[in-house]
């Protein structure tokens, strides 16, 4: 009873903030994602990521220049997070309505060319009960993400995940 009466409520704030300092540790994702990958609970996680609409003087070079790489760095929310291997990629082709219901190319496209792609990117990641986790990001259809490499960095939005073949 008497160490109560030594202990000043100073006292008490300090081993109440170490306590939650300790907890944070403890339950961080880093921490966790490091223990993941430690007990080898990844597993190769596919994103398929659509990017639209980014002014291009060459589209075909620039897809071409993201496959040979082999490798994009993802960006969420301004956050590196972890590096994908490119699996896949090919270019959409917009297309324009016409008054009678029928599509053509978009004639636009040949005078001012726009890189719209699909990019199909394999991470290391694990499945959580609220989607796909790689490294300590959690990801989701919609998020919008960057993929960056040597000669680009382009803002798309995850339009597909899966759990990859290995």
């Amino acid at each position: 009873m008497k160490l109560w009466l030594r202990l000043h409520p100073v006292d008490l704030g300090a081993l109440v903030a170490l306590t939650l300092a300790a907890a944070g540790l403890l339950w961080s994702p880093k921490l966790m994602t490091g223990l993941a990958a430690a007990g080898g609970y990844l597993e190769p996680i596919d994103v398929i990521v659509d990017i639209k609409h980014i002014p291009v003087a060459d589209p075909d070079a620039l897809l071409a220049s993201i496959k040979e790489e082999g490798e994009t760095r993802l960006v969420v929310r301004n956050q590196p997070s972890g590096t994908l291997q490119v699996l896949d990629g090919h270019l959409r082709h917009r297309l324009v309505a016409l008054a009678d219901g029928t599509t053509i190319p978009d004639p636009n496209n040949q005078e001012f060319a726009t890189f719209d792609a699909q990019l199909v990117l394999q991470g290391q990641g694990q499945e959580t009960r609220t989607g796909f986790a790689l490294g300590d990001t959690n990801l989701k259809i919609g998020v919008p993400i960057e993929v960056e490499g040597r000669l680009y960095r382009l803002k798309g939005v995850v339009s597909g995940l899966a759990k990859g073949d290995g």
